[in-house]
């Protein structure tokens, strides 16, 4: 997240925000995957 807070391009910043926020959403399911139901 570092480097978002360090680019002045709002688009750069966009696109890590992005990045950042697929990777999370990855693991999120993973760890669901692993948890199973409930």
């Amino acid at each position: 997240m570092d480097k978002a807070r360090q680019t002045q391009d709002p688009k750069e910043r966009q696109k890590l925000l992005d990045e950042h926020w697929a990777t999370m959403q990855t693991t999120m399911g993973m760890m669901r995957e692993l948890w199973g139901p409930g």
